[in-house]
């Protein structure tokens, strides 16, 4: 690159030249705090506005406020410190050797759109107007497409007329391969209608001012007489690129661009009305996401409500509260029920997303999401109910509370959800589960008893042995004797007994004498073996299943004694209960490692 492009980048307060220079320059003394913090205001206010502008018309109050606001930082700028001039590099903008400008996003960067296409610097000048600020904005907000226009940013600048807004441009000229680097300065297009080609005075006046050789620009066939309107018809063409910009708005990936511009415009906004009023628009679209199912993007923008609230020092307490109040409203009464509606509908959604959208609302959502529990879909209620276990884990009574709901279905997921929290304060709510009405709430009830543990848990459960209902006694006992709880044996010893216990089912009687075996050891073998021997005093199958059933009881003790009870009394060889007595006692001798050679 020539010297003079050095020459009139240093001057300018880059660091483009060697770099001996731009120490000395260093040295000389940084830029006062206030000033250099008057120049990030304006390109903090300028960076908001480009964002603003691509989604509110000009007459909206939120354009309106953004648009003041740049106007008052520039004002504010040059009444101190004159005009504002700002070198670029590729992602940066510099004033007077310190970085003020930089975005990792090179979709959004401004001065990487400047830099692209030949533009190092720009200077706003004093007596800059309205106007100019606006389209200034309407250059920075273009959408440049190759396939459809030859115009680059320069060009876009140029077309502009600014009369306050300077700049130079690298332009690469030369024949053949070789090649060299011209800076050009650009100036307002009035000047250059009143005459073709630069006079000499002009043309001394740039050079002066920009201390380097400044090429001639010309506008071939540009007339003064310019229409103030211009009144056509649409082309075919024209509207067809009409609808697929429609389109292209209504898509969920454009809708969801606006979103994330808006929420980074919330960590730059300070005032609470305009803060406000952006919470707002956030709420009406993560509506618009739920309804569309959409739960990836909407637990994405829920997440970065949350972040918002949880972000220290970063936000007044007003905007705080503002912000939980728009994640409390997603998780009250009218949105869960109109999110419960959407998983009726689509019942294929991500259950990964469902998940971390529920896992992001507030405790305040709990009451409401056990109505989601009503889907009829086993693996979307799993998740749902795997997400309060989570969301409840400090406050059991949210869920406690809710156990006297008329719906079986909700209360037998409210017991799975106690147990899953494995908190001692829910065997009391589980107290009251064992004496619902529905068997299935008393099964899922002995099921949490049995995942909390606890003597008072297992306690529960020798209550429930002698239930109206066959499969709860049954659970109950496997639960005991998987607890290990042998303040049952009594319990159900005493069971045994009873008159209509030989009316129940086989299978049943065999739980009861298996977890009185596996409890009682060698304190139940007498009992069992008492049972083995007795006369029948009922009928003869009865008695045989009993004796049976002593059978599988003394296996389970595991004993020396319950061995030789069983070695000790024989049957008819070849009978069925001489078979299950062969095999019980093989089953004790390999439990101890014994030979299991039958004497």
């Amino acid at each position: 690159m020539p010297e003079n492009i050095f020459k009139h980048l240093e001057e300018s307060g880059g660091k483009s030249g060697p770099p001996e220079a731009g120490a000395a320059a260093a040295a000389e003394g940084a830029v006062p705090p206030p000033e250099l913090q008057k120049a990030k205001d304006v390109i903090a206010a300028l960076t908001k506005a480009i964002k603003t502008s691509k989604l509110y018309p000009e007459s909206n109050p939120i354009y309106q406020k953004f648009i003041e606001e740049l106007k008052e930082k520039f004002n504010s700028y040059m009444e101190e410190h004159g005009n504002l001039k700002l070198r670029l590099t590729q992602f940066k903008l510099i004033y007077k050797d310190t970085e003020i400008y930089d975005n990792p996003d090179k979709l959004e960067n401004i001065a990487l759109k400047l830099f692209t296409d030949g533009v190092r610097e720009i200077t706003f000048h004093e007596g800059m107007e309205d106007i100019e600020i606006l389209n200034f904005l309407d250059v920075l907000n273009a959408n440049i497409d190759p396939e459809k226009t030859d115009d680059d940013m320069v060009t876009l600048l140029w077309e502009k007329n600014f009369q306050h807004i300077t700049y130079f441009v690298i332009e690469e000229t030369g024949e053949g391969d070789a090649k060299a680097d011209t800076l050009t300065t650009r100036t307002p297009v009035q000047e250059f209608v009143k005459a073709q080609e630069m006079d000499a005075a002009q043309k001394k006046h740039l050079e002066k001012e920009s201390g380097i050789p400044v090429t001639e620009e010309k506008i071939k066939g540009f007339s003064s007489e310019m229409p103030v309107f211009s009144v056509y018809t649409l082309t075919e063409e024209e509207i067809e690129l009409l609808k697929k910009e429609k389109e292209a708005e209504e898509n969920p990936s454009f809708t969801f661009k606006i979103i994330d511009i808006l929420n980074e415009v919330l960590y730059m906004e300070r005032d609470i009305k305009a803060f406000s009023d952006i919470v707002d628009t956030l709420e009406k679209a993560l509506d618009l996401l739920i309804s569309n199912a959409d739960l990836v993007r909407a637990s994405r923008l829920l997440k970065n409500l949350r972040e918002i609230a949880e972000a220290k020092g970063k936000f007044s307490d007003e905007e705080v509260k503002r912000i939980n109040r728009s994640i409390e409203r997603a998780g009250d009464e009218i949105r869960v029920k109109e999110f419960g509606a959407m998983l009726g509908k689509n019942q294929t959604v991500d259950l990964n997303a469902l998940t971390s959208y529920l896992s992001l609302l507030h405790k305040n959502s709990i009451a409401h999401m056990l109505e989601l529990l009503e889907i009829n879909n086993l693996n979307i209620r799993k998740h749902i109910c795997d997400v309060m276990v989570e969301v409840a884990k400090d406050d059991i009574d949210i869920i406690g509370r809710k156990v006297n709901d008329k719906r079986w279905y909700i209360v037998r997921n409210i017991a799975y959800i106690l147990g899953r929290l494995g908190k001692a304060k829910g065997v009391e709510y589980l107290k009251r589960t064992l004496k619902y009405d529905e068997p299935r709430v008393r099964l899922e009830s002995i099921k949490s008893l049995m995942h909390i543990s606890g003597d008072h848990a297992k306690d529960l459960l020798i209550s429930v042995i002698s239930d109206n209902d066959s499969q709860v006694r049954i659970q109950a006992v496997k639960g005991l004797a998987a607890l290990n709880h042998k303040k049952a044996v009594q319990p159900l010893i005493e069971f045994i007994r009873q008159e209509g216990f030989k009316k129940l089912e086989f299978a049943e009687k065999k739980e009861f004498f298996e977890a009185l075996g596996k409890l009682g050891a060698n304190e139940v073998v007498p009992f069992l073996k008492n049972i083995y021997t007795k006369r029948p005093w009922f009928s003869r199958s009865a008695y045989e299943e009993f004796r049976i059933c002593a059978i599988y009881g003394l296996v389970k003790t595991g004993t020396d004694d319950a061995l030789s009870v069983l070695q000790g009394l024989k049957e008819k060889p070849g009978s069925k209960i001489e078979n299950i007595r062969l095999r019980a006692i093989t089953e004790i001798k390999n439990s101890m490692g014994r030979p299991t050679s039958h004497s």
